[in-house]
């Protein structure tokens, strides 16, 4: 699953330039799950050891509102790992649709 995959280009005279990606919201599902964050723990690591990829760590961080400008993830923290994968595909197509 690709998070650029909504992502609009604009190509100028030099460069491209990438828009505003919008990402899916991530509803809570029962599939979900819940841990409490250790030190040391990063949204890239738990990406790759939940999904065996660590670039899906931006489901992890949307899922909590977590990731602005750090991969660390505060200890203590309770933390959602979003599991029905297929849920959030199909949110993006829709926002890729433009619905």
């Amino acid at each position: 699953m690709n998070r650029y995959k909504n992502t609009k280009i604009t190509v100028g005279k030099s460069k491209k330039v990438l828009k505003t990606t919008i990402l899916p919201n991530i509803p809570t599902d029962i599939s979900d799950i819940i841990i409490i964050s250790k030190v040391g723990d990063r949204l890239d690591l738990l990406a790759n050891q939940h999904y065996g990829n660590k670039n899906m760590w931006w489901l992890i961080a949307e899922a909590n509102g977590l990731g602005k400008g750090s991969l660390y993830v505060p200890t203590g923290m309770q933390i959602r790992i979003p599991k029905d994968l297929s849920k959030i595909e199909e949110r993006m197509e829709k926002i890729s649709k433009g619905r």
